[in-house]
């Protein structure tokens, strides 16, 4: 043997054994995860359910907000035609130099 490998050779074989010291720990965390994996399985379905039910309920809020932003825009439209009548007889009133009423006097 080399002198090289004869130094390494300790070191290695305290890897080894701290490696060997896991393997235990590894099995039971393999096992408890084997465990868990048909239960994994049974809740798939569950969830692929809810995801749908999910998707549809965010896509008729989807719709009914459109038809909201519709509706106020038309809402918006309805409301700016009187304003307009209110402007155009400010200007209408304010062209017009005689008084919108007369008064007579009898003497």
């Amino acid at each position: 043997m080399s002198s090289a490998l004869k130094e390494e050779s300790p070191a290695l074989k305290e890897e080894s054994i701290a490696l060997k010291e896991e393997v235990p720990a590894l099995k039971e965390e393999s096992s408890a995860l084997k465990e868990e994996v048909p239960a994994l399985k049974e809740m798939s379905p569950a969830l692929k359910e809810e995801v749908l039910a999910l998707k549809e309920e965010n896509s008729a809020l989807k719709e009914e907000s459109i038809a909201l932003k519709e509706e106020v825009l038309a809402l918006k439209e309805e409301s700016s035609a009187p304003k307009e009548e209110v402007s155009a007889l400010k200007e209408e009133s304010s062209a017009s130099k005689e008084p919108a009423y007369s008064i007579k006097v009898h003497y």
